[in-house]
């Protein structure tokens, strides 16, 4: 294997190799591009702010399901109510494709 000269690490063909295997980030904690920082430290980072960002809006849609609720003192007229807006219908189908398990 050797460096092209855009630092693409290539075949003896001079074929740029791909590795398509995420496990990579979690499991092998080296320092590959030699920046002084573990790799698999930036993608734990990385995971943990979406993890807060996910968390954080479906706080908020709960929370304004929960009002809206509330309001109408009655769970079936709250549903109709906070589903009666399309923007509603596409944060939960946002929030469900982020938590959603991978196969």
């Amino acid at each position: 294997m050797i460096v092209n000269p855009a630092g693409k690490l290539c075949s003896d063909r001079g074929r740029v190799l791909v590795f398509n295997d995420p496990s990579v980030w979690y499991t092998e904690w080296a320092d590959r591009n030699e920046d002084g920082v573990s790799d698999g430290y930036v993608q734990l980072a990385l995971e943990g702010v979406l993890a807060v960002m996910i968390a954080f809006a479906v706080y908020y849609e709960l929370a304004e399901f929960v009002a809206e609720c509330i309001e109408q003192k009655s769970i079936s007229h709250g549903f109709m109510v906070h589903f009666s807006s399309f923007w509603n219908y596409l944060d939960a189908l946002n929030l469900t494709l982020q938590v959603r398990p991978d196969k």
